[in-house]
């Protein structure tokens, strides 16, 4: 039986304002929602699927109505994010 240990490294994106950060908080509001999470509602790693990601967005704008803009300010953001597989593990520090 082999034994497997890996390190686990941040690359930290740019700080995020605007709409992008008002969903951050809405993400860390709801991390229940991440297909996996860890942590508290503060200091959180959630990691997303990316077509439940998008579904989160659409709740999002949905229920929120961000501004003219913020939307595809929000949907830009997600898309541009580092997917691995159709899949992305964000840290959220609060």
């Amino acid at each position: 039986m082999g034994l497997d240990v890996g390190v686990v490294t941040f690359k930290y994106l740019e700080r995020p304002r605007g709409g992008i950060k008002d969903f951050l908080v809405f993400l860390a509001e709801n991390a229940d929602e991440a297909d996996w999470q860890f942590g508290n509602s503060t200091n959180i790693m959630v990691e997303y699927y990316r077509k439940n990601l998008l579904a989160l967005v659409h709740d999002y704008v949905t229920e929120h109505r961000p501004d003219i803009g913020q939307d595809t300010e929000i949907r830009n953001w997600v898309d541009a994010l580092p997917w691995k597989e159709n899949t992305v593990m964000l840290h959220i520090d609060l």
